[in-house]
């Protein structure tokens, strides 16, 4: 079961939580209707990768709660060719930080990393560390789940301007991030094909087309969906 994926007063796990809580532009919708039903059946506004992580989350730590007491300061959203999406944030009894927090593609975001964070503890990132983060990736998915890679970085307010409100563009981080940031975590989450798309890829193949799939997923999890609805059959 779930319990051995990951343990929910792991130190690591509690910044996980906070960066795909944060780094997240999803909400519960604010219905009467929406109060008493489950965490997984509320309707929610945002896409559904941002959706499933805030239902993921919200047993843990209430997620407006979270995003009300570590304001909103900047924000990069997410693009097909950045592959990433970036916010800056207050933190909660800290006047002396900022947080900058990061999701996105697992190989992008850990290619901005340089620490990597293991028991609560911030560690510098090695060759052994990357070849295990690899073998992470792929194991994921190969089994077609959807994998998002999660980095962080605080910034000390002393090394900039009185008064810096810390706006993307004016920190130059539209143009270009630093990889100097520490790599926290992976989730990975299944987005199944939707209902009756195998049967339909079967009628195309039967009539002679041929069926070409379109993706911005890693190429094993492209591979496992492919096969999930017989584009690709064998090996």
């Amino acid at each position: 079961g779930d319990k051995n994926l990951f343990d929910p007063k792991d130190a690591t796990f509690k910044q996980l939580l906070r960066i795909l809580t944060l780094c997240n532009n999803a909400e519960f919708e604010d219905k009467p209707e929406n109060q008493d039903k489950h965490v997984l059946d509320k309707t929610c506004t945002g896409d559904a990768s941002e959706t499933a992580l805030i239902k993921f989350g919200q047993p843990f730590n209430d997620i407006l709660e979270t995003r009300k007491k570590n304001k909103k300061l900047g924000e990069i959203p997410f693009n097909s060719r950045n592959k990433y999406q970036l916010s800056i944030h207050t933190i909660e009894g800290d006047d002396k930080q900022k947080l900058l927090v990061m999701k996105g593609a697992p190989e992008r975001i850990f290619k901005l990393c340089e620490h990597i964070m293991i028991d609560g503890e911030i560690e510098k990132s090695t060759p052994e560390w990357e070849e295990q983060f690899n073998r992470s990736c792929e194991f994921l998915a190969e089994l077609g789940e959807r994998v998002l890679g999660y980095a962080q970085l605080p910034l000390n307010v002393a090394d900039y301007p009185e008064d810096f409100d810390f706006e993307c563009e004016k920190m130059g981080l539209t143009k270009k991030i630093e990889a100097n940031l520490t790599f926290v975590g992976l989730t990975a989450m299944i987005d199944p094909p939707r209902i009756g798309v195998p049967e339909a890829i079967a009628s195309c193949k039967s009539a002679g087309i041929r069926v070409i799939m379109v993706t911005g997923d890693h190429p094993e999890t492209a591979k496992a969906i492919a096969r999930q609805v017989g584009i690709i059959e064998g090996d």
